[in-house]
């Protein structure tokens, strides 16, 4: 009974809305222009129509009920899908009508990667578990149009229920520990070659540029690279377990937090500015801001860009 009370009041607690409405911000802002670079840059059509459109398969088909119901993905319908996915996200970013356009999203991103399953990634199923999470979240309380309408203030105090946080960190933790695990192979760990990253920036289908030149004095960089990733992602469990210790009123000695935000970063920005990953970083990294507490990122803030008063400014 002590775990059943213990889960109802975790569930009923209430919170600051600004790590919500920052993970909104972020999700809505990095699906917008992963579907807007994908329409400027070709893939969409290339991928997503059938050949009579400048596709490169004789006919789009999908087994997606939003298609079906408007007749088939041609290159009409999928031009509608697209704008209307589009939109929807960028309504999301900006916090206006955040769970019914979150839905609208999550079904026109469904939609199209059904077309083309072998196009994406892991990343795909982020986005879709990230949408259908903002669903359920009270997300625009805070840092939204929503917010501005409503109070004539673009931030608001009020609180949010604090378990759809909870379910983030969860599913991030879900999805580093199974990938890490799933990392324990030669490629990645000694006594193995460890190198996994080194293959990857030189595949030309995942590299951005030609790395030949300059990346082979750096292989044993690339070797340490391959094993801390996968020490990063296997151990991230540390993470939800000193912030459930932390809620029980427990004091840690050492916040593993910051030494984990850190690898991410730079892991996640390695890998965005040398390999081409889809929205795997940007996806992942939205996420990071759910690990702390609204007063928690307001202390982060005033630590690296504090406030200079009106006194002070006079002076």
């Amino acid at each position: 009974m002590k775990a059943y009370h213990a889960l109802v009041a975790a569930l009923a607690h209430r919170e600051d809305g600004t790590p919500l409405a920052l993970f909104r911000i972020l999700i809505g802002t990095t699906v917008f222009f992963e579907l807007l670079l994908t329409r400027l840059s070709g893939s969409a059509r290339f991928l997503w129509y059938p050949a009579s459109a400048g596709g490169f398969k004789p006919s789009a088909t999908t087994s997606h009920w939003l298609f079906h119901s408007l007749g088939g993905p041609t290159a009409t319908n999928l031009d509608l899908v697209w704008a209307v996915g589009t939109a929807a996200a960028a309504m999301v970013a900006i916090g206006l009508g955040t769970r019914g356009f979150s839905a609208l999203c999550l079904v026109c991103m469904q939609a199209m990667f059904t077309l083309q399953p072998g196009s994406g990634g892991g990343h795909d199923r982020v986005i879709t578990i990230a949408l259908f999470g903002l669903i359920l979240a009270t997300t625009d309380r805070t840092m939204s149009v929503a917010c501005r309408v409503r109070t004539g203030r673009w931030t608001d105090s009020a609180l949010v229920p604090a378990w759809p946080r909870y379910v983030g960190i969860w599913q991030l933790t879900v999805m580093y520990v199974f990938a890490g695990t799933a990392k324990l192979q030669p490629q990645w760990i000694p006594p193995g070659e460890m190198d996994a990253v080194y293959n990857m920036l030189l595949i030309p289908t995942w590299s951005r540029g030609s790395w030949e030149a300059w990346i082979a004095p750096l292989y044993p960089l690339t070797q340490l690279g391959s094993v801390i990733t996968v020490l990063f992602e296997s151990l991230w469990f540390i993470v939800p377990l000193a912030l459930i210790w932390r809620a029980t009123g427990r004091r840690l000695r050492f916040d593993p937090r910051p030494l984990f935000l850190g690898l991410g970063l730079v892991m996640h920005l390695t890998l965005w500015c040398l390999a081409n990953l889809g929205p795997f970083s940007p996806i992942t990294l939205s996420f990071y801001p759910l690990l702390f507490t609204g007063p928690e990122l307001r202390r982060w803030r005033d630590r690296w860009w504090p406030r200079t008063s009106s006194a002070e400014h006079d002076s």
